[in-house]
């Protein structure tokens, strides 16, 4: 049964889609906490058993993705396949629970794009869909990401090379018993 939701804006590949889908959900299985130390670190791992390992860099500085004097990360890169450069870089960020930064993230993956044109980008956001924050009409991250934001972010997204944005939705992991 599947406890991820999903959102496309512009192309996404149809292979990396199921792979993205299919790691994230197992990551979340095995996470109890919607952090970077456990969540994030078992995307690294499911993410890292799709592809091969030398194609997935985690917590990579903008700067080394060309956005200059950026002091931002990206949490995981993915190179589809390292050897050729149009096939597709992925750029994942694991958004806040408690405290997201939907638009921040969205804008360093939409800065990446636009500082490498040559590159094939997509970007990946994963964001909670269960949290009840008081984002515009108290929505919980994932309603808020794929409607409001969307809307407000289309008009840039048009423009730039950014060729597709998948946002996954996953519930907070339930607790495990110790």
């Amino acid at each position: 049964m599947s406890v991820a939701k999903h959102y496309l804006w512009g192309n996404f590949p149809e292979k990396h889609l199921k792979l993205f889908l299919k790691a994230n959900e197992q990551a979340w299985e095995n996470a109890s906490r919607w952090d970077n130390k456990d969540l994030q670190y078992n995307m690294e791992r499911k993410i890292s058993d799709f592809f091969a390992t030398s194609l997935v860099q985690t917590n990579v500085s903008l700067t080394k993705l060309g956005v200059l004097e950026s002091r931002a990360e990206v949490d995981i890169v993915v190179h589809s396949d390292i050897d050729d450069k149009k096939s597709g870089l992925f750029l994942l960020h694991l958004s806040g629970h408690q405290s997201p930064r939907h638009e921040k993230e969205i804008l360093e993956i939409m800065s990446v794009s636009l500082n490498n044109p040559s590159l094939c980008c997509f970007g990946v956001l994963v964001v909670c869909a269960d949290n009840q924050l008081r984002l515009e009409g108290k929505a919980n991250s994932f309603d808020y990401c794929k409607g409001p934001l969307i809307r407000l972010a289309e008009p840039s997204l048009r423009v730039i090379p950014l060729k597709g944005l998948l946002i996954i939705g996953l519930p907070t992991p339930p607790k495990k018993k110790a």
